[in-house]
């Protein structure tokens, strides 16, 4: 199910195209399925790759020499005690550390393996999906439980769900993480790119997003003694790293109408919940869908029936 709901945003993405070649250029549709998997396999499957490369090396030094690590904890834990006189460094406080570390480690490498696994069955469907396109589309359509119209509706939101969702959560990630290790860079954070691409991923987490990441670093910092430096990259996430994404969001909505935010946080939380990190994309199309459904349930059977107003005193509250 991960693999045949991956690979559907993919090919939502990449049938233009496929169409394109095939009837305009007038391409075979095995050399044309090639093609744009190559394309697929090089812009999404490759670059996830390097980023996973980047992550387990950073994490292999740690694990080797993991002092640049510890300095801060200790640090952060000498303050906490001449501040409030709470010894951070318990016997029972780290062993619960290192309890949600063995977890955190644990949910890492079986979703890893997942994804591994999910990456590679992908281009397989993908490619079947490409190449007997037309009549997989329309042997979903039959399956559809609605009238031409809203069968039209519904298609065409599940196309521009995808499209603004893989249009906005890449977008949104390059922008901040860039903005983000220009920051670390100019305030003189060890290893930018590995934070970087951890601020980047940090996006897609809801509520917190790339705060989760620079936020702490700042206070890390300040704790360290370097409060100029610290308030220095806070204000720059603040007023940089954050404010990014309500531009990326505005161009967005220029180009295609998006979801609600509320949608979009369940969405990945949906997703990463059943699906792990494939789940990211096509979470937020199932939370969607569902929105869209209740919609559709309302004006066909509701407000149809004339019982959208049937008790205009009632109030809820």
């Amino acid at each position: 199910m991960s693999v045949l709901l991956g690979a559907m945003p993919l090919y939502v993405l990449l049938r233009g195209q496929m169409r394109h070649l095939v009837a305009e250029r007038h391409w075979r549709r095995g050399c044309a399925a090639v093609l744009l998997l190559m394309e697929a396999v090089v812009g999404f499957v490759l670059s996830f790759g390097l980023v996973v490369w980047l992550v387990v090396r950073e994490l292999t030094d740690l694990a080797l020499d993991p002092a640049p690590l510890v300095a801060p904890l200790v640090a952060m834990a000498d303050y906490v005690r001449e501040t409030v006189g709470y010894d951070l460094w318990q016997e029972d406080n780290l062993a619960m550390l290192l309890e949600m570390v063995k977890d955190l480690g644990l949910w890492v490498l079986n979703n890893s393996l997942d994804f591994a696994l999910n990456i590679t069955l992908l281009p397989v469907v993908l490619y079947f999906m490409l190449l007997g396109g037309e009549r997989m589309e329309q042997c979903l359509l039959d399956f559809v439980p609605f009238d031409g119209a809203q069968t039209s509706e519904v298609v065409g939101e599940v196309g521009r769900v995808i499209r603004s969702t893989a249009l906005h959560i890449p977008l949104s990630a390059v922008v901040q993480g860039v903005m983000a290790g220009i920051g670390y860079w100019i305030f003189g954070v060890p290893s930018v790119l590995f934070w970087a691409v951890m601020t980047a991923f940090a996006t897609m987490i809801p509520v917190t997003g790339s705060t989760l990441v620079w936020l702490p670093m700042a206070l890390v910092i300040g704790i360290n003694g370097n409060w100029g430096i610290a308030g220095g990259l806070a204000a720059w996430g603040v007023l940089a790293v954050v404010q990014v994404d309500n531009y990326v969001q505005r161009y967005v909505e220029r180009k295609m109408c998006r979801q609600h935010p509320l949608v979009s946080d369940l969405g990945v939380v949906v997703g990463l919940s059943l699906f792990g990190f494939i789940g990211l994309i096509f979470g937020q199309l199932l939370v969607a869908q569902l929105v869209s459904f209740v919609r559709f349930f309302k004006r066909g059977y509701l407000d149809s029936a004339g019982c959208a107003n049937r008790n205009p005193s009632v109030r809820l509250w």
